[in-house]
């Protein structure tokens, strides 16, 4: 099972087979400008994706310098409902929560801090996609990712109950493992340099997520420890030709600009942000989040088109980053381009089916489109199923994010839930966005 260091890449390989995949997901393009112009066109958005292909997109446009391989081990197969013949290979998830024992007296309190107590809250299996093989059946690389990786990010929700004797196992191995992990607190900038004083490389790494963290509520310390981290990189030769040479220095170079840049943005420093984005970009021009940043600030200073483009850079690089499907819909919109707006909605759907602001693009190009003059042409039980979609795409919207609901867009979900004679009552609202938040550390 081969890991990289901030998620899966959900690639089983065999020995013999593993050379050959390290050598592809090593080995990013040379002409990084061209690979992006084959694979960014809206057509592409749709279009199924290998398995071995996004395995090498995530590897190329992921900002850490190193990964993990490790053997991959089964589970205890597991039937979704007791009256199924099938089996699944699942991973099974618990929940609990640490506290503190009341001392005796306020003065205990402040003079000894006594270890976490652990209260289990229960466990169940989550479920991959397809169950385990029977006999004689013949395995590919997307068949085995198919019955080992589970995800939420999809509309069956696959669980399954835990035995109460199996989830008693597993609460005996971590409730003297737990504490002590907890007990030792964050991880401290004197630690990072202490541990990984000998390996700069990852030293530097470790302390730009530190800076991270710490960005939103002490922005200048975070600035600090950038610089810090910066200091510690060897500057790699800015030839092309040396990109897999030196990927791990370029891939935490470009992670310690792209953040240094989102310090600024968050000053509203967009100008300033959108330097440091195009540093990180020379330096690792297949960054997909950077990519997606620089459509931040296109679309913060009205250059809609840069913006689209620079979105669908981000999704040829990582097609399961829901972010940029969601800046791309809406840079659609503030173009007026409902087809296009939808078609990326779409695409999020499949990957992300309840991403509200999605929902809530989709929703919008529904009633827009419904309040064209040529949906007059459309049958009447088309525009009451348009309807009808666009109401539920809405209300989820309404549901998840409340906090962005507004009265003009509780004006379109009446005029959609009202019957059709009715719509022409409502007051017509134009075309707006939400605006997306939040930066990925």
């Amino acid at each position: 099972m081969v890991w990289d260091g901030l998620d899966w890449l959900w690639a089983k390989v065999t020995d013999a087979e593993l050379d050959n995949v390290l050598q592809k997901l090593l080995l990013p393009p040379e002409d990084a400008d061209s690979w992006l112009e084959e694979r960014q066109e809206e057509k592409n958005l749709l279009r199924e994706k290998s398995l071995m292909e996004e395995q090498c997109f995530h590897w190329w446009s992921n900002e850490c310098p190193l990964f993990v391989v490790e053997k991959c081990c089964a589970s205890i197969p597991v039937a979704k409902d007791p009256e199924s013949p099938d089996l699944f290979d699942g991973t099974l998830r618990v929940a609990f929560a640490l506290h503190r024992a009341k001392s005796v007296s306020k003065y205990q309190d402040e003079h000894s801090v006594k270890p976490f107590e652990i209260d289990w809250l229960g466990g169940y299996w989550k479920l991959p996609k397809t169950p385990l093989p029977t006999n004689g059946h013949e395995e590919n690389l997307q068949s085995i990712h198919d019955r080992i990786v589970s995800s939420f990010n999809s509309v069956d929700k696959r669980t399954a109950p835990v035995p109460e004797d199996q989830l008693r196992e597993v609460y005996d191995a971590l409730t003297p493992a737990l504490p002590q992990i907890f007990s030792s607190g964050a991880i401290s900038v004197q630690m990072i340099m202490n541990v990984y004083r000998k390996e700069n490389l990852f030293c530097a790494f470790a302390l730009a997520r530190v800076a991270a963290a710490m960005r939103v509520d002490h922005l200048e310390r975070a600035l600090g420890l950038f610089d810090l981290a910066k200091k510690k990189v060897q500057e790699p030769p800015r030839d092309p030709m040396t990109m897999a040479s030196y990927l791990p220095e370029k891939a935490v170079l470009s992670y310690i600009h792209r953040n240094v840049g989102v310090c600024s943005a968050l000053l509203q420093k967009w100008e300033e942000a959108s330097k440091h984005w195009r540093s990180s970009l020379q330096t690792l021009p297949m960054n997909a989040t950077c990519h997606y940043l620089q459509s931040r600030y296109y679309q913060e200073v009205g250059k809609y088109n840069e913006a689209v483009e620079c979105n669908r850079r981000a999704i040829a690089l990582d097609p399961d980053f829901k972010l940029p499907y969601q800046g791309l819909a809406n840079c659609q919109l503030l173009r007026g381009d409902l087809e296009a707006a939808m078609q990326a909605c779409l695409a999020c759907f499949r990957r992300h089916p309840d991403a509200p602001f999605a929902q809530f693009c989709a929703g919008q190009c529904i009633y827009q489109k419904l309040l064209e003059p040529t949906s007059k042409y459309f049958d009447t039980q088309t525009r009451k199923l348009l309807a009808e979609k666009g109401r539920r795409a809405l209300d989820l919207a309404r549901r998840r994010l409340p906090e962005q609901w507004n009265e003009n867009d509780q004006v379109m979900l009446d005029c959609l839930s009202a019957a059709e004679s009715e719509r022409e009552k409502f007051p017509r609202i134009e075309l707006h966005i939400w605006k997306l938040h939040g930066f990925r550390p």
